[in-house]
C-alpha cells in the first residue's frame, strides 16, 4: 500500500528475490493480480479512481493497459482457463451482498453467471481458481446462511451444476494443485484454523498445516529439474 492508501501490485524474483512494482497507469487501487497463460500479460482489478473492473497488462513489454470489464460494480479476482480463452472472475454487478463468479472470453464480451444465482434467492460466492485440466471453476460460497464451503462447478455448464466439496465448519480461499485434482483450502473448526487439502475425486480432506491462521493460499505450478 502506498502513502496514499493505495494498493499496488509487485512483481517478486524467487530467485534474487528483487521487487519490481507495476507501473501506476491510471488512479485507483491495484489488486487480485493473475498471470495469463502465456507468462507475459498480468490481469488485475483496479477499484476506484473512475472506472472500476478488471483490465490487463503486458508486463514482458511493459505496454498496453487495457479494461476488459467493469463500470458501476466492482469486478476483480480474475483467472484464467489454461489455454488463456477465457476468464473466471468476481463480481457485485447483482448486488454488494450477493458476489457471483461470472466467466467471460478473455478478449472481451458478454459475462456469464457461473455460481448458482436465482434473482432474489441471494448467495455468497467469490475466490475463484481455474482448474489446470480446464474442466472445474473453484470458488468458496455461502449458499444459504451459514458458514462457506468450497465448490466447484463445471464452466460448460453455466449456472446449473455445483458440486460441494466440504460439509464442516468454514472454508475460504480454493487453490488448484497442478495435477487438477487437489484443491487446498483454508478451513475452520473447532480447533482453530489451518490449511487443507481435499481430493476432488473422493472428497477426502486432510490437513496439511493446524493450529494456524493462514490465508489466500496458492500452489506453485511443477517445478522441473533446475527450475
Amino acid at each position: 500500500m502506498t502513502d496514499d492508501a493505495q494498493w499496488r501490485i509487485f512483481e517478486l524474483d524467487l530467485a534474487t528475490g528483487e521487487e519490481r512494482p507495476l507501473p501506476v497507469l491510471r488512479e485507483g487501487s491495484y489488486i487480485t493480480p493473475a498471470y495469463h497463460p502465456d507468462g507475459k500479460r498480468l490481469a488485475f482489478a483496479i477499484l476506484g479512481g473512475g472506472r472500476s473492473g478488471v483490465y490487463t497488462y503486458d508486463v514482458a513489454d511493459g505496454c498496453c493497459l487495457a479494461n476488459v470489464t467493469g463500470g458501476r460494480w466492482n469486478d476483480q479476482s480474475p483467472t484464467f482457463s489454461p489455454d488463456g480463452q477465457r476468464m473466471a472472475f468476481n463480481s457485485n454487478r447483482f448486488g454488494i451482498a450477493v458476489p457471483q463468479i461470472m466467466v467471460m472470453p478473455t478478449a472481451g464480451g458478454e459475462a456469464e453467471t457461473l455460481s448458482p444465482f436465482r434473482s432474489g434467492s441471494g448467495g455468497f460466492y467469490t475466490a475463484p481458481d481455474w482448474s489446470p485440466r480446464g474442466d472445474f471453476v473453484a470458488f468458496h460460497g455461502r449458499i444459504r446462511r451459514g458458514e462457506y464451503q468450497i465448490l466447484v462447478a463445471d464452466p460448460k455448464d453455466l449456472g446449473h451444476r455445483v458440486r460441494q466439496l466440504t460439509w464442516e465448519g468454514n472454508n475460504e480461499d480454493p487453490t488448484w494443485a497442478p495435477d487438477g485434482r487437489h484443491l487446498a483450502f483454508v478451513g475452520e473448526r473447532r480447533w482453530g484454523f489451518g490449511l487443507m487439502v481435499v481430493d476432488v475425486s473422493s472428497g477426502k480432506i486432510r490437513t496439511l498445516v493446524s493450529s494456524r491462521r493462514v490465508s489466500v493460499p496458492d500452489w506453485s505450478p511443477t517445478l522441473t529439474p533446475g527450475g
